[in-house]
């Protein structure tokens, strides 16, 4: 899986795990025992749909931000609750706003880095 570079308005920057492929999106990061700096879902498409993510079969809650092509923050959702390890692939979140990408982070980064919809997210 490859890496990208992350950085926040506020001037934090780190990396991520990049999931282009649908097996790497499908998996994200569940049955991982921590989320590190996150993953950031990349779709072939131009962006037209929504994204829905699940938690299937997480170990932590997440914070979620949907990005356009600019990297402009669509839709958010904070603290999402990690989901069930058997049944159904829930919970499901989607976004209101047609995105390109979406960045799963660790719970609490919308908070402690002021991200608002409107945010600019910097992906290199």
């Amino acid at each position: 899986m490859t890496r990208a570079q992350v950085t926040f308005p506020d001037g934090y920057s780190f990396q991520v795990e990049v999931a282009t492929t649908q097996e790497e999106r499908s998996r994200g990061l569940s049955y991982r025992s921590e989320c590190g700096n996150g993953m950031l879902f990349v779709f072939p498409d131009d962006g037209i749909v929504y994204r829905p993510m699940w938690m299937w079969r997480m170990r932590f809650p997440l914070d979620i931000v949907w990005l356009d092509a600019r990297g402009m923050i669509v839709d958010a959702a904070m603290n999402v609750p990690p989901g069930p390890n058997d049944g159904p692939c829930l919970p499901v979140v989607n976004s209101m706003i047609p995105a390109v990408r979406v960045l799963e982070l660790p719970a609490g980064s919308i908070v402690a880095h002021g991200l608002t919809v409107g945010s600019i997210v910097v992906i290199r």
